[in-house]
Parts: structure tokens; C-alpha cells; sequence
């Protein structure tokens, strides 16, 4: 993942993240704020999020999301938060956390994941999430 500033040569362009793993592949994302770059890596089963603060100077990027085989992760931003959907094969369902930009290794859990058996209920009663989105107002 490389940094190109535009009207740039590229012979100033910065190396941010190179994943030595072949099985992994590269994402970009901004988040919906436009505040931050989330750069995700991930494999068949395995995903973890690095981010960028697009109003500093500093380009480096920060672990969001460390690499845990099995887990996969996305995230969002809002605020003073960053908001992490983590998920894997054990559990039904992702669990929501939060964590505040200044300390993302504290987290909160919003919504804790569910047991991929559950004892007998309704149909109505199970839900899924699949993934989120954050706005100013609501976070869905």
C-alpha cells in the first residue's frame, strides 16, 4: 500500500504497509466521516485493520485490529470512537465493540456475539448483523 500525494512524482511516494502473506489481500476504505483510511488485510477466515488520520502529517499507519487467525474485523467511525465488528466460526453472529481514538486497545463491548445455538426460538428472534454504518445522527 503505497501513499502517492497527486501532482507528486512518484519517486516521493511512501511505502505504508507491504503483506509479506499471499494469501492476504489489500483493501482501502475511507471512513464515512472522511476523517480516516481504514487499510484491511485479509484471508479466507482472517482480517485485521490498520487506519490512517488523513488531517495529520504524520502518514503512518496504526493497528486498529491486530491479526487473530479466525477472526474476521471491519470498522466505522464516529465521533471520538472507533466501531468494530469482530466475527468467527464459533459464534452466530459479529459482536460491536467501541474503542476511543486515543486508545484503541480499550474496548467496549456494545453488542457481545451470539452463540451459534441457541436454544429453541422464534425465527422472529433471530437477527443477523452483517454490518454497520456510522452517521452523525445514528449508527445503524
Amino acid at each position: 500500500m503505497w501513499l502517492h500525494k497527486l501532482g507528486s512524482d512518484q519517486s516521493s511516494d511512501a511505502c505504508l504497509y507491504h503483506e509479506k502473506d499471499d494469501t492476504f489481500s489489500l483493501g482501502l476504505q475511507a471512513s464515512e466521516s472522511k476523517k480516516y483510511l481504514f487499510v484491511g488485510s485479509g484471508s479466507k477466515n482472517t482480517s485485521f485493520i490498520f487506519y490512517l488520520d488523513t488531517s495529520k502529517q504524520n502518514k503512518e499507519l496504526a493497528v486498529l485490529t491486530p491479526r487473530v487467525y479466525g477472526i474476521d474485523t471491519a470498522a466505522s467511525h464516529r465521533g471520538n470512537h472507533f466501531f468494530i465488528t469482530r466475527r468467527s466460526d464459533e459464534f452466530y453472529n459479529s459482536e460491536l465493540v467501541a474503542c476511543p481514538l486515543d486508545n484503541v486497545a480499550e474496548t467496549t463491548v456494545l453488542l457481545p456475539h451470539r452463540e451459534r445455538y441457541l436454544p429453541v426460538i422464534q425465527v422472529s428472534e433471530i437477527i443477523l448483523m452483517v454490518d454497520i454504518s456510522c452517521t452523525s445522527i445514528i449508527l445503524v
